[in-house]
């Protein structure tokens, strides 16, 4: 898994791709971590329905609600990305019942509704928590611009 956290951190997709492969064979054919790892790189290569095949399995895969609420965080980043906004907001509340303490999914939530007038005050709301949770995080500058527009 290091191996192709470094490589995926270099931009070397085809070599992080093969390195999280690798896990997978290691541990027998399954390994939930390393799937999600390749859903993720594949969302952040824009390859979009093979993402969410492989997140799905991650999703299915993870026994722990952590893992399944980061798969889930994907398939809605690939749903926002697709315009489907309905779904991503399904899946983001999703994310949130299967584990309350990532402070991404606040932080999608936030920018999720702003863009809905009757939403704003949700929005603002989601985006201080993330803000509390992850208060030097690295989307913690857009929330603080988007919630002094709001």
């Amino acid at each position: 898994m290091l191996l192709g956290e470094a490589y995926a951190k270099a931009k070397k997709w085809d070599e992080a791709r093969k390195a999280y492969e690798q896990a997978i064979e290691l541990k027998g054919g399954r390994y939930a971590p390393a799937t999600l790892a390749i859903g993720t790189l594949l969302r952040r290569q824009r390859d979009y329905e093979t993402a969410k095949k492989i997140l799905a399995k991650a999703v299915e895969e993870f026994i722990d609600p952590t893992g399944k609420a980061k798969a889930t965080l994907e398939l809605a980043r690939i749903a926002r990305v697709e315009g489907n906004d309905g779904e991503a907001l399904k899946l983001l509340e999703r994310a949130l019942r299967l584990d309350p303490s990532l402070p991404d999914t606040y932080y999608l939530l936030g920018t999720q509704l702003a863009g809905d007038r009757r939403n704003r005050s949700k929005a603002k709301k989601f985006l201080q928590v993330y803000l509390e949770r992850a208060p030097t995080g690295p989307l913690a500058d857009r929330a603080r611009r988007l919630m002094s527009r709001l």
